[in-house]
């Protein structure tokens, strides 16, 4: 057997040049690497048109904080957040435009700079019902004071309408990320509608007419954030009093009804864009539905709205209520594993 039969097998090495070099190791001091762009959020065509949560616009009463991501936005104070011009504008048209859209999108997450938001604007309708009422110098009874409040309150409503129902331009689905800030708006406005009733009807109760106490006059002065109105005593004198009262119980109720069709479309709206595997947010649901059948018995036995056999108020927003238990029964956590899905499109 020859020498070369175990001879050790030649070593092949691989040799590498200059441009092989480049091509494994890509060395950062020689050329950039390249990096796969990370997906942080997948906005579609029509979140770019008509706004979306990775705005670089944010709305808050304290400054933002935390991911150098963050902190490039632009934080709008609550000062300079109208949102009552906002609504105005939104129930001006029927067709919401792109830009009517984005500004409604900066609605705070926070409940807490939401509510502020939703103050300012009963504070407003509150004001201008006063001024239009001194001016008048005429005494309007309780009821009739609560729905003017109401009816001050419409064009909020008609804004929600406006932009729950604004679509995509050429199709037939819905614009999307509406749901959350239109049942907050009109949650927490109804909410304290119902509190500025309680807070008034308190201090009404206890009133007594002019001639009995001056320091306690029905009549409203400067400083008064109320107009006149008359007192138990006055109105058990006047004999239109029924009549008159029984004509604003009867147009309270209609809007109270219109307010409740458009909320329970926002709690359905809410409910499939941000409510499927969510049991939290339905518990949290759930639990905001009980408060508001409570404030709803409270403004029953208070103004008579809604009035019935046992005065509990069962009939102020039913849609809406009725549209909450079901969400909290679909997917709260006590809901059933297959609970349906629905599809975001006009009907």
């Amino acid at each position: 057997m020859s020498s070369s039969a175990f001879s050790t097998p030649t070593r092949r090495v691989f040799k590498r040049t200059a441009s092989k070099l480049q091509e494994v190791f890509n060395s950062s001091d020689t050329e950039d690497p390249w990096t796969p762009p990370r997906k942080r959020f997948r906005f579609s065509s029509v979140d770019d048109h008509f706004g979306s949560p990775g705005s670089n616009t944010v709305v808050s009463s304290s400054p933002v904080t935390g991911s150098p991501s963050k902190s490039r936005r632009r934080t709008l104070s609550l000062n300079e957040y109208d949102l009552t011009s906002i609504l105005r504008r939104c129930s001006s048209t029927a067709t919401v435009d792109a830009q009517m859209i984005r500004d409604a999108k900066l609605f705070p997450r926070s409940e807490r700079d939401g509510l502020a938001l939703t103050q300012k604007i009963l504070t407003r309708v509150k004001v201008s019902v006063k001024t239009r009422l001194d001016k008048a110098e005429e005494k309007i009874l309780e009821t009739e004071l609560y729905l003017e409040w109401l009816q001050g309150l419409e064009f909020v409503v008609t804004a929600i309408e406006n932009l729950l129902g604004a679509k995509v331009p050429g199709t037939r689905k819905r614009v999307t990320g509406l749901g959350r800030l239109s049942f907050a708006i009109l949650y927490q406005l109804i909410d304290e509608f119902i509190s500025e009733v309680d807070s008034h009807h308190d201090r009404w109760s206890y009133r007594v007419p002019d001639s009995t106490s001056s320091s306690s006059s029905g009549r409203s002065s400067s400083s008064s954030e109320y107009p006149a109105t008359m007192t138990i005593i006055e109105e058990s004198q006047d004999s239109s009093t029924d009549a008159r009262m029984e004509v604003a119980v009867q147009q309270a109720e209609e809007c109270l009804g219109r307010f409740d069709l458009v909320m329970a479309d926002a709690v359905r709206r809410y409910k499939i864009e941000c409510g499927r595997n969510n049991v939290k947010l339905a518990d949290t649901i759930g639990s905001k539905e009980y408060s508001l059948s409570r404030a709803c018995c409270l403004l029953c036995e208070q103004t008579g709205f809604g009035g019935d056999e046992d005065d509990m108020g069962d009939s102020l927003l039913q849609e809406t209520r009725r549209a909450m238990q079901e969400w909290k029964s679909e997917f709260g956590s006590d809901a059933p594993e297959d609970a349906g899905d629905d599809e975001l499109t006009s009907d």
